[in-house]
């Protein structure tokens, strides 16, 4: 083990044969595929940091950090205060275009007061740099959801060398940076009176960035985020939405221009220290919370604050500016039921609240679950002209806006068949003294539809025979006499030789009408006698 001011490495596969301690404040690399060995009887005590990517064995105390890497081993029991920090399950990152990618191997922990950074480094939980890494060579850094960086003197990146910081995800927990620039250094960039380098966050970034000055602003049109250069704050490459707290620090302003959108993420907090300008056509989108707090300008501009968040402090808003409190969808009239008779269309409308308005589809449930409704996308909705196999069907609407939905409670439609048109009665003529089978067209009994309809599966059922006198008819011999598709159905009427004299109406035959689309209804054929030869030998 060799130490080099607070820094340390394992060479080789040595032994420890002495017990030994890492002090506080200094860091021990152990590097893949070498084995530090700790003899019998020896302990090594670890009040620092030991970064583990090959393999520890023997007895160890743990009074610091131990972070182990993917490849990386230490014993079963460590004794001590300490923590074991493991290389993280999600080996993942958010590239520069925001697409997820695997950790690289050979990626190291950034290890607390590191001071000569090379490579690639992921910083899990809460790392400190005392004092000002210098960056050679291309390096990366990827910052584990939930970590925090603090760079307490600033990160060195000078000349043709470069930092590329990355984060996990792009959620509330993403890690956090703090790079505090000292005497005259810059945060992140050119050491005392060096150069800043080039200025770079991608076109997908979400970033909020404080700088007290950014010497590279050649491609401002690529920026992304919420930058504040100097005391002016802008929004970069709108809409930007923001997926972490974050503070306008007292004294700065951040304008939001006409036509740019700023939103705060669910459970998100902006938070205004200083001014909050949102210029007309300007608008934040506050999903979060918005906490004024500013003894500034506070929020001031011409522009639009919306959205689902709470608004709270006790800083000024400005009275030119517009507040508009999103709320979720919510049915006010529920559809009612409807009953309609075949061939009619049945209307179903609802009353919805929310804001921004709600969009509304509807939908139908025909017995196989509910399904859109292609084009019904109004608050009321006119169904085709109903058949029997629609009877029972039911009908909601789903109204949704950015902030939820709301479904409507089902309506159902009742299809009913129709009323026929009054039918009107027909007559028969027979002659008296003459047995004789009479025929009648049943499709005469049925009245004449409205132009456009039409009867749909007809059948005919004789109800009754009766006469007034009993020498005409055989109860039971009547009987309908079925055509070809039910086109030409016939009653046969026998009547039977008989000495009846009378003349004029003699009986009604009964017939019921069955269809498929209109309602059941009867008929009736007037039976008239006469003792003209004329008529005896005539034929209805």
């Amino acid at each position: 083990m060799i130490f080099e001011w607070d820094e340390g490495q394992v060479y080789g596969t040595p032994t420890l044969e002495t017990d030994a301690t890492i002090p506080s404040g200094k860091c021990l690399e152990i590097p893949t595929v070498t084995t530090l060995t700790i003899d019998n009887n020896v302990t090594l005590t670890n009040n620092g940091v030991i970064g583990v990517y090959g393999t520890i064995s023997g007895s160890l105390t743990n009074n610091g950090t131990i972070m182990v890497g993917p490849d990386g081993s230490i014993p079963e029991t460590v004794p001590g205060t300490g923590s074991v920090v493991r290389y993280p399950s999600n080996r993942t990152y958010l590239d520069e275009d925001g697409t997820s990618k695997p950790i690289p191997t050979g990626t190291k922990f950034l290890l607390p007061g590191m001071t000569a950074l090379s490579g690639w480094y992921v910083v899990f939980g809460n790392v400190i740099l005392p004092e000002c890494p210098t960056v050679t060579g291309d390096v990366h850094l990827i910052l584990v959801d939930g970590c925090k960086l603090d760079a307490q003197k600033g990160i060195i990146v000078e000349g043709s060398n470069s930092l590329t910081i990355y984060a996990q995800s792009n959620g509330s927990n993403m890690g956090k940076l703090t790079a505090t620039g000292y005497i005259d250094q810059a945060g992140i960039g050119g050491g005392w009176g060096g150069n800043g380098g080039t200025f770079i966050t991608g076109t997908d970034g979400n970033a909020f960035i404080t700088a007290s000055s950014i010497s590279d602003n050649d491609d401002t049109a690529d920026w992304s985020g919420v930058i504040f250069v100097e005391d002016k704050g802008r929004v970069y490459n709108s809409p930007i939405a923001l997926d972490t707290d974050a503070t306008i620090p007292a004294g700065k302003e951040l304008v939001i221009e006409s036509g740019e959108t700023l939103t705060i993420g669910k459970g998100v907090t902006l938070t205004n220290e200083g001014t909050l300008t949102i210029e007309s056509g300007g608008t934040l989108v506050n999903n979060g919370k918005l906490v004024n707090n500013s003894r500034n300008l506070g929020i001031t501009g011409g522009g639009t604050i919306q959205g689902t968040g709470e608004l709270t402090g006790d800083g000024t808003i400005d009275g030119n500016i517009t507040t508009i409190q999103y709320t979720k969808p919510a049915i006010t009239v529920q559809p009612e039921d409807k009953s309609v008779s075949i061939g009619q269309r049945a209307d179903f409308r609802i009353v919805f609240s929310g804001t921004p308005a709600p969009t509304c589809r509807w939908q139908v449930n025909s017995g196989s679950g509910w399904k859109d409704i292609p084009g019904a996308a109004t608050s009321s909705y006119t169904t085709e002209a109903a058949s029997m196999s629609m009877n029972g069907w039911q009908y909601r609407c789903v109204v949704t806006n950015g902030v939820g939905s709301a479904t409507s409670d089902p309506a159902t439609l009742t299809v009913q068949k129709a009323t026929p048109p009054a039918a009107t009665p027909q007559h028969l003529n027979i002659a008296n003294h003459l047995e004789k089978t009479y025929t009648v067209l049943l499709p005469n009994l049925r009245p004449q539809l409205p132009e456009g309809a039409d009867w749909k599966n007809v059948t005919y059922e004789l109800t009754s025979v009766n006469f007034t006198e009993t020498g005409y008819y055989t109860a039971g011999t009547a009987e309908i006499i079925r055509g070809p598709s039910g086109a030409l159905n016939t009653l046969s009427l026998p009547i039977l030789f008989n000495d009846v004299t009378t003349e004029g109406k003699v009986g009604t035959v009964t017939v019921t009408i069955r269809s498929d689309n209109y309602r059941d209804f009867t008929n009736t054929i007037e039976v008239s006698a006469s003792n003209k030869e004329a008529d005896r030998k005539s034929v209805v």
